[in-house]
């Protein structure tokens, strides 16, 4: 449809309308159920996801485009539960050293969202996995309040297995990153791969570092060879690089339903997705490393290699929001402070 001649910016589409009745049906669907299972060729995943009505704010989606995006029917997979994943992410903040979770707890959940919702719901097959997105969350907060994904599509590589995970490799080695932050241009087709850690006391610095730079340099590596390989030159490029196009479109969707990619920006997002797919051009691609580490940076260098590697503190944490234990103690000190003037003569302070 995009390379229809349609006027610039317009495309055929089609628009589904759901009235109170067809809302309500679904509502108690999932006032029945724990989980609910759609399959609907017309129904957009925004349904779900929008934020802007009763049905956007209630349900957590578990959704990844197909290779045939758009042409087949979709299979979604839909909860209500929130409280099960919101117990185990309040656990994982507890356990980074957070405290007053269940005041964040929420804000977690739906910074989770904006990657993908299966991210969240794989917390319930899973719980080890709960410490690794709050982190995650925690670095798309800080990535968004520096306006750094703005005008970018963010692809949560996790929900994608069929492209970088283990059967899809012919090494038999699954070690990827978490993210990969995309911005296509008119003239550029920039790619950033995005790891996330937190520290575990057991873990030196170093470790964790490498552990990192493995994991990036592995996506990077498969990037390269799965998309852009051209010495020698892939026999099935255009039908890897279609696979390519078709998951930076719906997460380009995604990118403008959560406000990263403006609307007047989106038609023009979609043309430069659809020009990699038809000119193969050589994507820009670098990797960017993040730890969580409350005790401070102390042992972790700027950079390792070709990786800069950032890492976010107590104080990092507690400018975007997150209450940590130097939050309480300074609030628990300022309270002692203020008490003390009201002790009667005689007492010991």
């Amino acid at each position: 449809a995009r390379n229809a001649s349609a006027p610039e910016g317009r495309v055929p589409a089609v628009t589904v309308i759901l009235d109170g009745e067809r809302q309500a049906r679904i509502s108690a669907a999932h006032s029945r159920a724990d989980w609910v299972i759609g399959i609907d060729k017309f129904i957009g995943v925004d349904l779900f996801e929008s934020g802007t009505g009763a049905i956007g704010e209630s349900y957590i989606l578990d959704y990844a485009p197909d290779f045939v995006e758009g042409i087949g029917e979709r299979l979604t997979v839909t909860t209500a539960n929130h409280r099960e994943v919101e117990l185990l992410l309040e656990d994982a903040m507890l356990e980074l050293g957070l405290h007053d979770v269940q005041h964040s707890v929420k804000d977690v959940l739906s910074t989770l969202s904006v990657v993908s919702g299966r991210l969240a719901l794989r917390l319930l097959k899973d719980s080890n996995h709960a410490r690794e997105a709050v982190s995650l969350a925690a670095v798309i907060t800080h990535l968004k309040r520096k306006g750094d994904l703005d005008g970018l599509i963010v692809v949560p590589v996790d929900a994608h297995p069929e492209i970088f995970g283990i059967r899809a490799r012919d090494e038999g080695v699954a070690r990827r990153c978490d993210l990969l932050l995309v911005r296509v241009g008119q003239r550029s087709f920039k790619i950033e791969c995005v790891e996330v850690k937190s520290r575990k006391e057991a873990r030196l610095p170093q470790q964790l570092a490498d552990h990192i730079v493995d994991q990036l340099q592995d996506t990077k590596r498969l990037l390269e060879s799965r998309f852009f390989a051209t010495d020698p030159p892939r026999i099935d490029a255009r039908l890897q690089l279609a696979r390519l196009a078709s998951v930076l479109h719906y997460y380009a969707d995604r990118s403008l339903l959560h406000q990263l990619i403006a609307e007047d920006k989106i038609a023009d997002v979609h043309r430069y997705i659809d020009r990699v797919n038809e000119e193969r051009p050589t994507a820009d691609i670098t990797m960017r490393g993040y730890v969580i580490s409350l005790d401070g940076e102390e042992g972790f260098k700027k950079k390792y290699g070709e990786v800069p590697l950032s890492v976010l503190t107590a104080t990092d944490l507690g400018q975007l929001g997150f209450t940590t234990g130097a939050a309480s103690s300074t609030t628990l000190a300022t309270a002692q402070t203020v008490a003390t003037p009201t002790q009667r003569p005689g007492m010991a302070t």
